[in-house]
């Protein structure tokens, strides 16, 4: 829950907001009510010795409670409405009326509201004249003499210049919190029937692939899909270091050197992970090809700005080598393989001899063979070209991706006898558990442009070693 809280601590606020200023409208549309008080003095019997006195005095506060009561009574009211002129009914007059009585003495309150001030006082004035007068015809014998209780007023109410509600300070201060519990009440029903992956831990869940790193939420990405791997050790730079270090010590008694790149569905940044994975390898001097084996909607070429008539279709569909159609990216050591003309059946083509025997002739020629291939949910070309390679990297798009969608790509790969499998959180938002503030930890090393240091850092979380 603290989790969800971090990421959507906005919800909280806004609804805090919102509520705050519905109450805040709602009090400022609000009539001014004002208070007045009139108090009592309630005595009993006669008070000609102590011990008399003192049995009064008792007597007097178990009538305070009953006079309480009383104050409010029809009897009561309609005197009040003649003897004070309040032109108001029985009902209005009894809902303006408030009666407290003080614990262990022989005071009574009786409080007034009205829309003016003078209006408050005329009403508790009234009833509180009213209630002396009936409790001296109540409470006087029927032969005769003293009462054997008085009510006599004490202090007479008056007329106050501020208003008892409304409160707009506190009301909006009283509407915030209720609205910070009900952005609480929505992100807890939110996060409970929220499918999808937004944290490490929730790959965890999922099973027990590898995590080979998070990726954080970068809006530069919006106008190139290419990291400033020379510019600085950006959280978004350091993070693909990361993941090339993992991604280096996944399976120690036989190195990953080829990878392929995918995802569950469309849109969840395989491609721009592919390219930049590509090009954090070859920074840290490694020989690299980056093959755009998409043959359905191909990407690489476009991100990367080079010829994308050119590349892997026209290799599968002619004879000779497949360097033949490898083309530099402009980043040293970084070689593409574009995807070439959109063919009418790519699943034959990737599914082949021909293309098994290219991807082993690039592994000879090169440190790495990074492929980026189609969504796995829409087609089966990933899973067909897993044969090809030594890793398959699940990029998850965080707060997108389904979790049982990436419980069907992960049982596929399963089923398909994949060597190593790992996940790759993308998009990660600032606040979650899975983004981390301490990537520049390294940046006077790792930020250099065409930085030759070795790809050293921790273990990548999950289940470690090959499945063959």
């Amino acid at each position: 829950m603290l989790d969800a809280v971090r990421r959507g601590w906005w919800i909280v606020l806004a609804c805090g907001i919102v509520v705050a200023l519905c109450g805040f409208g709602y009090s400022m549309l609000q009539s001014p009510v004002y208070r007045a008080t009139a108090a009592v003095y309630v005595t009993s019997g006669s008070e000609a010795s102590a011990q008399t006195a003192y049995q009064g005095s008792l007597a007097s506060q178990q009538r305070v409670a009953s006079y309480a009561e009383l104050a409010s009574s029809d009897e009561v009211i309609d005197r009040a409405i003649s003897q004070g002129n309040l032109g108001m009914s029985r009902d209005e007059v009894r809902e303006a009326l408030q009666t407290s009585a003080k614990p262990d003495t022989v005071m009574l309150n009786i409080s007034a509201d009205a829309g003016s001030s003078e209006k408050a006082a005329q009403i508790a004035n009234a009833v509180a004249d009213s209630l002396s007068g009936y409790v001296a015809t109540l409470e006087s014998p029927a032969a005769g003499g003293q009462p054997l209780a008085k009510v006599t007023p004490v202090t007479h109410a008056e007329s106050k210049t501020q208003a008892v509600s409304p409160k707009p300070v506190r009301d909006t201060l009283l509407a915030f919190l209720i609205g910070i519990v009900l952005g609480l009440i929505v992100l807890f029903v939110k996060n409970r029937f929220d499918r999808t992956v937004t944290s490490t831990a929730d790959l965890e869940d999922i099973g027990s692939s590898l995590i080979f790193g998070s990726l954080p939420f970068s809006a530069d990405l919006r106008d190139t899909s290419l990291v400033p791997f020379n510019k600085g050790a950006s959280a978004l730079a350091e993070a693909f270091r990361m993941v090339r270090t993992n991604l280096a010590f996944a399976n120690v008694d036989d190195p990953v050197r080829a990878i392929l790149i995918t995802s569950g569905g469309a849109a969840e940044g395989k491609t721009t992970t592919a390219v930049n994975l590509a090009r954090c390898l070859a920074e840290a001097g490694k020989t690299v090809i980056l093959v755009d084996a998409d043959l359905r909607r191909p990407a690489v070429a476009t991100a990367l700005e080079i010829n994308p008539h050119v590349g892997l279709t026209d290799y599968l569909g002619g004879e000779g080598s497949i360097m033949e159609f490898v083309q530099p990216s402009g980043t040293e050591r970084l070689s593409i393989l574009a995807a070439g003309s959109v063919p009418p059946n790519p699943a034959e083509l990737v599914g082949s001899r021909r293309a098994a025997d290219g991807i082993a002739e690039l592994r000879e020629r090169f440190d790495f063979v990074i492929i980026d291939s189609p969504p796995v949910l829409p087609v089966t070309d990933a899973v067909v070209m897993s044969q090809w390679v030594d890793c398959v990297a699940l990029v998850v798009r965080s707060g997108k991706t389904l979790a049982p969608d990436l419980r069907a790509v992960t049982s596929q790969f399963e089923v398909a006898g994949v060597a190593l499998l790992g996940f790759v959180l993308n998009g990660v938002r600032r606040g979650t558990s899975a983004y981390s503030g301490g990537y520049t930890y390294y940046s006077n090393d790792l930020g250099k442009p065409n930085s030759t240091a070795s790809v050293e850092g921790s273990t990548p979380r999950g289940r470690l070693g090959a499945r063959r």
